[in-house]
């Protein structure tokens, strides 16, 4: 994902701005790793409930389709009814449908909501993981499960390397994006990373604060922390392999990073833990799944006014940015909010009725 929106970024050529953008793209990961937190503590907490086989399938199922389906349908559809569609925009409708825009041949320019893709790992996600949790708790020995949540988090790392050095000549960025980027088989080991920490914080709380009252624990997870932001910060043209980066960064220096970030922030109170509980940052959690939902539009609506100004010379590009940013925050902000009131909350309180 970018901070600039892609109408303004040819505008920023190899600048601090345009760099910082390109490798923000992290962003995402931690989206994917604390959805395999929350979701791999809900189902954790359900477990230990004894709401397990197909009645507590069911229940997982319908909440989760009461709390992503209204607002993504509602969002596809206004989105495919205010622009004229493309022949390759109709012809993908139907996957954005049925949340399958991340399979088969892919194009920014033939998708109807392009940052649907990560959406679709979600749902694609929430379809497999109760079923994965039953086979998981097959085995009974603790270490064997945290084996298998670390084995999975490398597969995916491995297949990231044998779909690459199966290809046939060189790769482009559309491909890598296509076949390694957006594809759930590619992309899992981050959401398996956050069930790993919510298991670990599950059975394993006691214990983790108690190793993380040693400040040369804690040392070395922020070192580990620093370390991996420091390498996906890299700027690109110091890179002497791109496509390398790519592959071991899109998931797998993330996870290293964000499995011990999230454990030192759920197990401590330190400033920054204060800093974070505060009441904007969980009202701005509440919201985080209608501002994804609206971002793009709004960015793709800004975009169009400051490339005007940027091409004119009114605006320099860093002042560009900055307007275009606190101004695609705010839109979206309060496009979340009236769909929160409006369609969100009634569809919970539905939810919560039905299926309690």
């Amino acid at each position: 994902m970018s901070l600039i929106p892609c109408c303004l970024q040819k505008y920023f050529h190899e600048g601090f701005l345009l760099s910082l953008s390109s490798n923000s793209f992290f962003g995402m990961d931690l989206f994917f790793v604390m959805s395999g937190f929350l979701i791999g503590m809900l189902l954790l907490h359900a477990r230990q409930k004894g709401r397990q086989g197909i009645m507590g399938l069911g229940r997982f199922y319908l909440r989760r389709g009461f709390r992503t389906f209204p607002l993504y349908y509602l969002t596809l559809g206004l989105l495919a009814m205010s622009v004229p569609l493309t022949t390759g925009q109709r012809a993908n409708l139907i996957k954005d449908a049925f949340y399958l825009s991340n399979w088969g041949h892919y194009a920014i320019k033939h998708q109807v909501m392009s940052w649907g893709w990560s959406l679709c790992i979600e749902e694609q996600f929430y379809l497999t993981v109760p079923l994965f949790f039953i086979g998981l708790f097959a085995i009974k020995a603790h270490w064997i499960r945290i084996g298998i949540l670390v084995v999975l988090c490398l597969s995916a790392l491995a297949m990231r390397l044998l779909i690459y050095y199966s290809h046939v000549g060189p790769w482009l960025p559309a491909e890598m994006l296509r076949d390694l980027y957006i594809r759930s088989y590619t992309r899992y080991d981050v959401l398996v990373a956050g069930i790993l920490v919510a298991y670990v914080q599950f059975y394993f709380a006691d214990w983790m604060r108690e190793k993380l009252r040693v400040v040369a624990i804690r040392r070395i997870l922020w070192t580990i922390v620093v370390c991996c932001l420091l390498v996906l910060l890299v700027p690109r043209r110091l890179i002497a392999d791109d496509d390398m980066f790519k592959i071991f960064t899109w998931g797998t220096v993330t996870s290293v990073m964000y499995v011990p970030l999230i454990l030192l922030l759920v197990n401590s109170n330190g400033p920054v833990q204060i800093f974070l509980s505060k009441p904007l940052f969980l009202k701005f959690a509440t919201l985080g799944y209608e501002i994804y939902l609206l971002h793009v539009p709004f960015a793709a609506m800004v975009s169009r006014f400051f490339v005007h100004g940027t091409k004119s010379g009114r605006l320099t590009p860093g002042l560009a940015w900055l307007m275009s940013f606190i101004l695609v925050v705010t839109l979206s902000t309060g496009g979340s909010y009236l769909l929160h009131l409006v369609v969100e909350k009634p569809m919970l309180g539905v939810r919560n009725r039905l299926v309690p």
